[in-house]
């Protein structure tokens, strides 16, 4: 029985309930944990499937307004758990990808955060009333955007500007790093977690960033590899090293703060046509399923 149906509006409750079912409907190969809470105290949940030292971390929901890959991410999961048990599936992953996924979790576990930024993403599909401080709800509504647009986490802040990375810039008087609770969490996790790669998933363009200016000729050449994998069973564009960040961009991302610290692959992959409009229509759920459906098996 399948518990997550895409092509539906996805909110915070339904992430942790569908959480829950999945639990419980897979104890052997599913586990759960909290990494840490929101200023508006909802809590940030990470799921893990598979049995194996080695992880695999993906990240969705960093961006408030970015709602399509959130459940695309659980429903990913649910599919994995699904195939672990069936032969059928099975051999549909292993003729896509060539991976026995039996095999793939006794040696992996992908570690993965749905929704890093419950409060921006909730903020983004129900408005500025859902923050229940007032003094941050009046603050929210005056930067004047409508309530689809929102990137930020509740305090304003934008969680992929946050990081302590080499690039990070301040932004405003008295802006430093990692001042956040979801940057902070994250941070945690990183150092908490034996990880090969970690891909982080945003919206819109379709396009796949690879390239670290601040990493070494091996680091990149290896990063490569893995995008054209993930090019060819996407479809998406590879982004050239002269587009990895654009020169008014103020730094301070997950993928930058990753590579430098942890010297492995970071990869941020960006979902749906750049032409989407916010709020991003239901219809790119699927779509978004199918496109990037076998990527963490391409990773490694």
């Amino acid at each position: 029985m399948k518990f997550i149906a895409l092509n539906r509006f996805y909110y915070y409750n339904d992430l942790i309930n569908d959480s829950s079912m999945l639990k419980i409907a897979y104890p052997d190969l599913i586990t759960t944990k909290f990494i840490g809470n929101t200023a508006s105290n909802r809590s940030i949940l990470m799921l893990r499937i598979g049995r194996g030292k080695k992880g695999i971390l993906m990240t969705g929901g960093v961006h408030g307004r970015e709602s399509i890959n959130p459940v695309v991410l659980m429903a990913m999961l649910e599919y994995y758990a699904l195939a672990y048990s069936d032969e059928v599936e099975q051999l549909a992953i292993k003729t896509k990808t060539g991976v026995d996924i039996k095999e793939f979790f006794k040696e992996y576990s992908l570690y993965v955060i749905p929704l890093l930024n419950p409060d921006g993403y909730m903020i983004a599909l129900r408005g500025y009333n859902i923050i229940h401080n007032e003094e941050a709800r009046l603050k929210a509504k005056a930067f004047q955007i409508p309530y689809s647009e929102w990137k930020a986490n509740v305090n304003g802040i934008d969680i992929n500007r946050n990081f302590p990375s080499l690039n990070f810039k301040e932004k405003f008087e008295g802006d430093v790093p990692a001042s956040e609770l979801e940057t902070k969490a994250l941070i945690r996790l990183f150092e908490e977690v034996e990880t090969e790669v970690y891909l982080d998933f945003h919206s819109r363009g379709k396009q796949i960033f690879y390239y670290r200016k601040q990493m070494s000729k091996e680091y990149n050449e290896k990063s490569l590899k893995i995008a054209r994998r993930l090019q060819e069973a996407t479809g998406y564009e590879l982004v050239e090293p002269e587009g990895e960040i654009e020169s008014n961009d103020s730094g301070g991302n997950t993928v930058h703060y990753y590579s430098e610290v942890f010297h492995k692959p970071a990869l941020t992959i960006e979902t749906v046509p750049e032409p989407a409009k916010f709020p991003l229509a239901l219809k790119y759920q699927r779509m978004t399923y199918s496109e990037i459906l076998y990527v963490p098996f391409l990773v490694v």
